[in-house]
């Protein structure tokens, strides 16, 4: 779960980082708020998608969805 999470994060907060940082004119805080945003969907994601994962293993031995 952590490995996941760690990458969501380092992921969105880089794809946020050079979005918000394009136009040179923008100020360094500017950059700083897309990377923090970015940072902030990636952990979201992270663990959303590891608690899918959990949940998609744990369902699968069960017969009690049926």
């Amino acid at each position: 779960m952590s490995t996941r999470l760690i990458l969501w994060a380092l992921a969105m907060a880089w794809v946020g980082f050079f979005v918000a940082g394009r136009g040179s004119y923008q100020p360094f805080s500017v950059t700083l708020t897309g990377a923090a945003m970015g940072l902030g969907a990636g952990l979201l994601l992270g663990i959303m998608f590891s608690r899918r994962e959990k949940r998609k293993h744990s369902f699968k031995g069960s017969l009690s969805r049926y």
